[in-house]
């Protein structure tokens, strides 16, 4: 792959990645507008967010197989950003919660179709410092995470919402056009028996990696609408938001590179104890004192990001990475799914600050389990 591409892959890549990202994390900026027009709750804003993590959830393991087997991760990739540009087109359409549903469900399976293939991609251009390539890669996910509720607060700002909504689904069809063109498919990693892919490892880093997503999910999806409920305009939310993800930019190279040289589990113990810690930092404090956390918060969670992916096709039985990247990926989101319905159903009955500690719990819950995470990068 690097006699074709040269040093030019990373860079698409990344950029494929701050593409992708940024469409994952649209719809939490745009929950104060649409609770507002639809007349949602905070639980059944929680159960769209949910719904959409649970299409992943289904997508994400079969389509990582299929890639593999049938050697088409360049068409599938490209064929995620047509469904966002067709599911973020179909927002600016919508009437009833019915509708938003359907649509949470086709950005669900979007989601699905972009970590794996491009993990695969990365793997086979990166022998023997695929963590430090992934934390690079990772650095456009960050971007794509920190710019979508800037970009989403400026552009509603200044275009109604259909306007808004047609403008980004038409620059989500074009994103996966090029894609199609410009990627490769690699000559590695065919496809594996499914069924030997799926280890006791790789299931204890699931269940790691769906804690820490229950906690990003959830206090991502509510943050902007946190600041709304304060008083805040929609851009200064977004911004606020925004203090948490940037650090992503640093902390998944640094993560990806680190976890190289101490090693996976070490990584994941440090960033979910850091993760625990600035949470309930956050909770404690109030005022202008509590927005010092967000950065840590982001730190905490992004430190893994990278190390997750690669972990989970080091600790697959064998075969390609799409298929233990999808499981872990699609099964992370499933369980993170339960996340924003549990959170919004604790705003509507007790408020924000009792949802914020409901996070330091899922945090705690995260780092315990990551010290049964095997030390060695190995399948069992």
């Amino acid at each position: 792959m690097e006699r074709s591409y040269g040093r030019a892959f990373l860079p698409i890549i990344t950029s494929a990645h701050l593409a992708n990202d940024f469409y994952m994390m649209i719809l939490p900026p745009l929950l104060p507008l649409l609770i507002s027009t639809l007349k949602l709750s905070y639980f059944l804003a929680g159960i769209l967010i949910s719904l959409m993590l649970g299409a992943s959830f289904v997508a994400s393991p079969l389509v990582g197989y299929l890639a593999d087997a049938k050697r088409c991760r360049r068409s599938v990739l490209s064929l995620g950003f047509l469904i966002y540009g067709l599911g973020t087109f179909s927002l600016g359409l919508i009437d009833t919660s019915v509708e938003l549903a359907l649509i949470c469900v086709l950005l669900g399976v979007a989601q699905a179709a972009y970590h794996p293939q491009a993990v695969t991609l990365i793997s086979a251009s990166s022998k023997g410092s695929e963590g430090k390539a992934l934390g690079i890669h990772g650095v456009g996910g960050s971007l794509g995470h920190f710019v979508a509720p800037l970009a989403v607060g400026y552009l509603f700002s200044t275009l109604d919402l259909r306007s808004g909504l047609a403008f980004l689904g038409l620059l989500a069809i074009l994103i996966g056009a090029t894609l199609r063109l410009i990627l490769r498919e690699p000559e590695v990693f065919k496809a594996g028996k499914l069924a030997k892919t799926f280890t006791l490892n790789l299931v204890l880093l699931t269940v790691v990696s769906s804690l820490r997503d229950v906690v990003y999910r959830s206090f991502t999806s509510f943050l902007p609408s946190f600041f709304v409920a304060q008083g805040r305009m929609l851009l200064a939310a977004g911004a606020l938001t925004s203090l948490m993800l940037v650090v992503g930019s640093v902390a998944q190279p640094l993560g990806g590179w680190l976890s190289d040289r101490f090693g996976r589990k070490a990584m994941f113990n440090a960033s979910l104890a850091l993760l625990t810690l600035s949470l309930l930092g956050f909770s404690a404090f109030k005022g202008v004192w509590r927005l010092a956390f967000l950065p840590l918060i982001g730190f905490g969670v992004f430190l893994t990001f990278p190390v997750a992916l690669i972990y989970a096709s080091e600790l697959a039985g064998g075969g390609g990475a799409g298929a233990p990247v999808g499981f872990m990926f699609g099964t992370s989101q499933l369980i993170a799914s339960m996340g924003p319905a549990l959170m919004g159903w604790t705003i509507d009955a007790y408020g924000f600050e009792a949802s914020f500690y409901l996070m330091v719990g899922a945090a705690l819950a995260a780092f315990v389990s990551s010290l049964t995470l095997p030390k060695r990068n190995a399948a069992a």
